[in-house]
């Protein structure tokens, strides 16, 4: 048998008054294209087929690019949004699991470097707490993403933090109920991580309305996150869900990543404290929302 060779085309007729080509998915038998080579018209429609093929690689590349460079940036600056922006760019060319996996990597990059960062900032008291439930969550969601896709809870979850992000923008004051509920946000928010990469507005929430200062909500947010990070790349990888395939198109974005990470420190760096807060409601808003209609 033929040895193969990559290509979207299997078969070309000829006659006289037209080419017909015959596309089929898998690999090019190299016999298929021994006449083909003899004849300079079919070489030029066939260099033309290769080029589109190649085209379209670049642009799903450049799309993996945006998303991760966008959502990274936003992640740098406020702790979390990556994937509230990343996948909806991401799913032009991914499905939802492998949206996750490719994120999941650039979180577990994002984690290490950020944490030694603002290692000094964090609550550690709340890091711990708030990581024991996330990390019980966090195995229970990868599991429940392995068998599906259960859309109503994400919607849900949307519900519940466009109706905090609404509170905190109006009053502006603690829920003293939340205080005692921390073990209950931990889990859901390590629930909702595993299934969705959407846990980070739970454990907001909680951090939240306990903590005043922005830099150490933001600090402390990138401890939990990074617990959370650390394990979900293990788990996916066991699931079947991180692959080689995506391992081979981090490295290839990794500099978008790391470009992502300098500039999202320099803005972050010159942003006012009170309009830092402002923007992290809004986000917070328009992540909740965006939960509900996708």
């Amino acid at each position: 048998m033929p040895k193969s060779t990559h290509g979207i085309c299997s078969k070309i007729k000829k006659n006289k008054t037209e080419f017909s080509i015959t596309f089929k998915k898998g690999p090019i038998q190299r016999g298929s294209f021994l006449k083909l080579r003899s004849n300079p018209f079919q070489n030029k429609l066939l260099s033309a087929i290769r080029f589109t093929h190649k085209k379209m690689d670049l642009q799903t590349s450049l799309i993996l690019a945006l998303g991760i460079g966008i959502g990274f940036f936003a992640q740098t600056v406020f702790g979390f949004a990556a994937t509230l922006i990343a996948f909806p760019i991401l799913m032009i060319v991914l499905s939802l699991q492998e949206s996750i996996a490719l994120t999941s990597i650039f979180l577990l990059l994002f984690s290490g470097i950020l944490v030694y960062q603002n290692r000094k900032l964090m609550n550690k008291k709340i890091v711990l707490e708030m990581g024991i439930g996330g990390i019980i969550g966090l195995v229970i969601g990868v599991q429940i993403l392995k068998l599906g896709n259960p859309e109503i809870l994400n919607k849900l979850l949307g519900v519940f933090i466009v109706l905090y992000a609404s509170y905190s923008f109006i009053k502006k004051r603690e829920i003293k109920i939340f205080n005692n509920l921390g073990f209950l946000f931990s889990f859901l928010g390590g629930f909702f991580s595993g299934l969705f990469s959407s846990g980070g507005p739970l454990f907001i929430t909680y951090i939240y309305n306990k903590i005043e200062k922005a830099n150490v909500v933001r600090a402390t947010l990138i401890g939990i996150l990074g617990i959370i990070n650390v394990l979900r790349v293990p788990l996916l990888i066991q699931s079947g869900m991180l692959n080689r395939e995506t391992m081979i198109q981090a490295i290839v974005l990794l500099p978008i990543f790391l470009i992502s990470l300098y500039l999202g420190n320099k803005f972050y760096k010159k942003m006012d404290e009170k309009i830092f807060k402002q923007l992290f409601i809004v986000l917070l808003l328009i992540m909740g929302i965006s939960l509900i209609v996708k």
